[in-house]
């Protein structure tokens, strides 16, 4: 005869079980298109985050390993720029140039990698700067701030700059040339980015839900609580369901 709190535990889990699967479904329906939208910034937006690529999809502090050493550097983007950037185009302020020295960065850990939208690879990082190591994640205070968003996709964008071609979807300004920062326009584009890439965020809490059950079922794991690690990330779920679809 099972004890009661066993009982209630095997309850608990039944209905996460079944949460998960309502939630896969409806997420899925949700995310099949791109939202609705009359302004063609917008849908250049949406078009450039979704675009499918090769993805990391783990991509966390303990998986980016960082160099200093000079040794080996690649060079910086603005001894570089001049000659991967069509002219044409360049109508934009200095801030990807701004050279904070020679480091080298590599990603570990590609198990979970795969073809996926990029909005699905970088909603994820933004997840991960919640305090998801230690299960204390605060998500309305640790989420990237609008400011912090704009920060990353700009630099994203200039990046993204330098391997410009007819895959990418490069958002464009109306004049044709690269954004402007400073412009009304990259407004516009930069809030549709974090908006859309807030929606993927729930993939993230979704799958690593899911990840955690699985983990919880090995003989052989590390001592690790994975339900409640699932039941936290399905906060963070609901939290991002509620700012982004709510």
């Amino acid at each position: 005869q099972p004890k009661n709190g066993n009982v209630l535990k095997h309850r608990e889990d039944l209905e996460l079980l079944h949460s998960l699967s309502r939630e896969w479904k409806w997420l899925e329906e949700q995310l099949s298109n791109p939202p609705p939208t009359n302004n063609p910034l917008e849908a250049q937006a949406y078009a450039f985050i979704r675009r499918v690529a090769v993805t990391h999809m783990d991509c966390q502090p303990l998986n980016i390993l960082v160099d200093n050493s000079t040794e080996n550097s690649p060079p910086s983007s603005s001894s570089t720029s001049s000659n991967n950037i069509n002219s044409e185009k360049t109508n934009i302020d200095d801030d990807d140039n701004n050279d904070t020295g020679n480091v080298n960065l590599r990603l570990i850990d590609f198990e979970y990698s795969g073809w996926n939208p990029v909005a699905a690879d970088i909603a994820n990082t933004f997840c991960e700067y919640c305090e998801m190591s230690n299960l204390k994640a605060d998500y309305e205070k640790e989420y990237p701030s609008p400011t912090q968003q704009d920060d990353f996709f700009w630099h994203y964008y200039c990046a993204q700059r330098h391997y410009d071609g007819p895959f990418h979807c490069l958002p464009l300004a109306s004049n044709g040339c690269y954004y402007d920062r400073k412009s009304a326009e990259w407004n516009v584009v930069s809030r549709a980015l974090q908006q859309e890439v807030g929606r993927f965020s729930l993939v993230s809490h979704l799958s690593w839900a899911v990840w955690s059950i699985l983990k919880s079922k090995e003989e052989d794991g590390v001592d690790f609580d994975y339900m409640f690690y699932a039941r936290h990330r399905m906060d963070g779920y609901a939290w991002a369901k509620a700012k982004f679809f709510g």
